[in-house]
């Protein structure tokens, strides 16, 4: 995993507690998974719209971040396809599909048994700021 991803992730208490697992990163491409757990779920026992979009948001992080400079988020668009429940290993898969110098658009596939669950596109900054240092 690119040093990068591994000082996010070690800073990143949330994504911990998400129990997110990084499966491979790659300049503007990344593949990150997690375990539905049962306090994920929502009042209609299924998993909470906010979970699969935190593993995209991260899953794009990563995949935004693989340069030296921090990436930040400017916007989304999300489409819940399909529920999940507990137990569901939630995959999520970010791929830049544009970009300039300074901005970049990725699109993200939340899948779970190689069925949709949602899709966001999400747009970048690109900063001049280091990621380390």
């Amino acid at each position: 995993m690119h040093p990068t991803v591994n000082h996010m992730l070690s800073g990143d208490a949330f994504s911990k507690w998400l129990g997110i697992e990084v499966a491979y990163s790659e300049p503007d491409h990344c593949m990150a998974t997690l375990v539905v757990r049962p306090e994920m779920l929502n009042g209609f026992h299924v998993t909470h719209g906010g979970i699969a979009m935190a593993l995209a948001d991260s899953v794009l992080a990563f995949a935004a971040n693989y340069t030296d400079f921090i990436s930040l988020v400017l916007d989304s668009t999300v489409h819940f396809a399909a529920p999940t429940s507990a137990g569901d290993l939630l995959e999520a898969t970010a791929t830049c599909v544009y970009k300039t110098k300074r901005t970049a658009v990725y699109d993200v596939l939340v899948v779970c048994r190689g069925k949709l669950v949602m899709t966001t596109r999400g747009t970048v900054y690109k900063t001049d700021r280091p990621v380390i240092g």
